[in-house]
């Protein structure tokens, strides 16, 4: 269960970054399965195509959001951005160093 939801969140990550890269039918798949919650069949009914055609659709997408991180390693970037910013936090720093850190954790 956990690993499934961990998998959930990546893909989530994954087309945040990468999302507009997808055809607008992958780009609708991934968003009404991994973030809205539907299931195949439903989303296979509101396309008016097969439940088998909708998996096969996020499987192509979900590969190619993988293939986009291999290149571009955006998502493994941000991450470690994120423990680099929080070991700063950490540290002593004057007050214009922490204001420029949480403009920075805006950004990433």
């Amino acid at each position: 269960m956990m690993d499934e939801l961990k998998q959930h969140l990546k893909i989530n990550e994954l087309y945040d970054l990468y999302g507009g890269l997808l055809t607008e039918r992958q780009q609708d798949a991934i968003v009404r399965y991994y973030s809205d919650n539907y299931s195949l069949a439903e989303i296979a009914e509101l396309n008016g195509t097969s439940r088998n055609a909708v998996h096969e659709t996020l499987k192509h997408a979900i590969g190619k959001l993988q293939d986009y991180e291999s290149t571009l390693l955006l998502l493994e970037k941000r991450h470690r951005q994120r423990v680099l910013i929080a070991q700063l936090r950490e540290l002593e720093l004057p007050i214009a160093a922490k204001t420029i850190l949480d403009e920075l954790e805006k950004v990433v």
